[in-house]
């Protein structure tokens, strides 16, 4: 029933789950790959404003090109908007960011650029501390950007980042 009226709509809003709830495991897993549509996770309580300032964790992929596109709405009525490269695998910065930037520009939205990590620590780590550190209300990022097994066995940042971040989640598949 949910995946049907997901279907349906432009954003599906769910709560992060605080207990028990006898819903599947992977309700939100399942929502977010079989949707079309994106899906923004909320906590029970918001520590800061939700559009003060949004961060946009960018990887050059087909997933994170959906999330920021869907999320063209909420950026629009951000006050400040940080688009973030992690660096994973010692691989440099893509200069595609320049373009990310340069693409929200022909929308009306002004902004900045960071660079993080070293390819050492954890992408997912990365991103909560940029969060943090920039007092974001929200994160947009792509999801499910590896195959489903990959994510199954060897874990990844959107797993991780559905079942645990403790600050709303903008995801796309």
């Amino acid at each position: 029933t949910l995946l049907f009226h997901a279907r349906r709509t432009d954003l599906t809003v769910l709560g992060r789950t605080q207990h028990a709830d006898c819903l599947p495991r992977n309700l939100t897993d399942e929502v977010l790959l079989h949707s079309g549509r994106p899906l923004l996770l909320v906590p029970k309580v918001l520590s800061v404003p939700l559009l003060d300032t949004v961060v946009v964790g960018w990887k050059d992929s087909a997933a994170s090109a959906r999330a920021m596109s869907t999320a063209l709405p909420l950026l629009r009525l951000a006050r400040r908007v940080v688009v973030t490269h992690v660096a994973e695998d010692n691989v440099p910065a893509p200069k595609a960011l320049e373009s990310v930037c340069e693409q929200l520009a022909w929308h009306g939205i002004t902004a900045e650029m960071r660079h993080v990590g070293d390819g050492i620590i954890d992408a997912d780590t990365l991103l909560r501390n940029m969060v943090a550190e920039e007092k974001a209300g929200l994160l947009v990022i792509g999801g499910f950007g590896h195959s489903r097994l990959r994510e199954t066995v060897f874990g990844g940042v959107t797993r991780s980042m559905i079942h645990s971040a403790q600050f709303p989640l903008f995801i796309a598949h």
